[in-house]
């Protein structure tokens, strides 16, 4: 939990045993009520969703079926979010999936969030979405056309960032922020062959700050979260837990939430 909420508003699910493995992000606004639970709404239909959806995903279909799985899980979000009494606003989340399919690691990012992935010539890659007054495009945006309308007309654009680090975590290659329409649709398609591990999280890891104020937190410092020593069992929930420990002695904290889910590739 980011040291200046009082909820955690992040959710996260995985499962490597699915007939297609996933892991799921969901980061809940801070300023909407009740998205603690709507987070947890939106990353359970998601995952009900998966098998029905994903059996129909390629290369050729990703950009229609990112559209189709979006709809199907808000719709079924919302059915529920009313059932339970609660308002719509409750499912400003974002949702950020990764799914196993041939080979293949498909990412659908709904909203914002980061990407962190090491390649197994122990390239680190970071990538970023982010949109303008931190105001993401919820998927809840999608089911209501007045909300919708209003987004378009206070906010607009959004933009994406990549940061590559070699194995000894001196920057590569920093691309400046590529600006892009707010509905633009992210699908990134990986060779699975290529990767040690592909990690999902919310815009918490990029929260980092130096409380003493005497040096610069960046995504070199976000990166140890997938310096991953030993990958049985709960490596991901280890791992965070290591980093965090090591970040407060460090006086880094984290001031909003750290939602992750990874896949570590035999």
């Amino acid at each position: 939990m980011g040291s200046t909420h009082k909820i955690c508003q992040d959710y996260a699910l995985s499962e490597s045993r699915h007939i297609f493995p996933y892991i799921i992000v969901s980061d809940g606004c801070s300023s909407s009520p009740d998205t603690d639970i709507g987070a947890r709404i939106i990353s359970c239909r998601a995952r009900e969703n998966i098998f029905k959806i994903m059996n129909m995903l390629s290369k050729d279909t990703a950009e229609a079926v990112y559209s189709i799985f979006g709809y199907e899980v808000i719709n079924e979000s919302r059915a529920i979010a009313h059932n339970l009494g609660l308002p719509m606003s409750c499912l400003d989340a974002t949702l950020l999936v990764s799914v196993i399919r041939n080979n293949d690691i498909y990412t659908f990012m709904y909203g914002d969030g980061v990407i962190m992935s090491r390649k197994r010539s122990g390239v680190a890659y970071f990538m970023s979405r982010d949109f303008q007054s931190n105001a993401p495009y919820y998927l809840s945006y999608w089911a209501d056309n007045a909300r919708r309308e209003m987004y378009k007309k206070e906010y607009g654009n959004m933009s994406i960032r990549l940061e590559v680090y070699d194995i000894e975590g001196n920057p590569m290659r920093i691309t400046p922020p590529e600006i892009l329409p707010y509905d633009h649709k992210f699908i990134s398609v990986e060779p699975l062959e290529d990767y040690q591990s592909i990690t999902i999280g919310s815009d918490g890891v990029k929260s980092l700050v130096d409380i003493t104020g005497s040096k610069e937190i960046g995504p070199k410092d976000s990166l140890s979260l997938i310096e991953f020593k030993n990958t049985a069992g709960e490596f991901l929930k280890r791992r965070v837990l290591k980093a965090t420990k090591d970040w407060s002695k460090a006086n880094i904290q984290h001031t909003d939430d750290l939602g992750l889910a990874g896949f570590h590739i035999e």
